[in-house]
């Protein structure tokens, strides 16, 4: 799964998972970090962190692991002022498509 921010995601699970269990959240943390991590279909990642992580949130577990998938599809783990700062990806950027190669031409002479 694609994580933009690993920084930031680490920081939204320690404040999200702090109050659901009595597991210390910054282990916990990365550990669902590393769930999330994995190459494989999303339907398959959902299913094992749901697997793995019922051990530490009981009945929360279900509810917290559609939330997390939520969260980082759309890039809400992201505090505004970071997303500010990122910079767009080459695929994003807006080239000038005027045709104007002006600036290119040398004079001849």
């Amino acid at each position: 799964m694609l994580i933009d921010d690993e920084v930031a995601l680490r920081e939204w699970l320690v404040a999200t998972l702090e109050p659901l269990c009595d597991a210390e959240p910054i282990a916990l943390a990365r550990y669902v970090l590393a769930l999330v991590a994995k190459d494989k279909p999303l339907d398959k990642l959902r299913e094992n962190c749901i697997d793995r992580l019922e051990v530490f949130l009981d009945r929360a577990t279900k509810d917290f692991v559609d939330q997390l998938f939520d969260v980082i599809r759309n890039g809400r783990y992201i505090p505004e002022a970071k997303k500010e700062n990122v910079q767009p990806k080459a695929s994003e950027t807006h080239e000038d498509k005027s045709g104007d190669t002006s600036e290119l031409i040398e004079p001849q002479g």
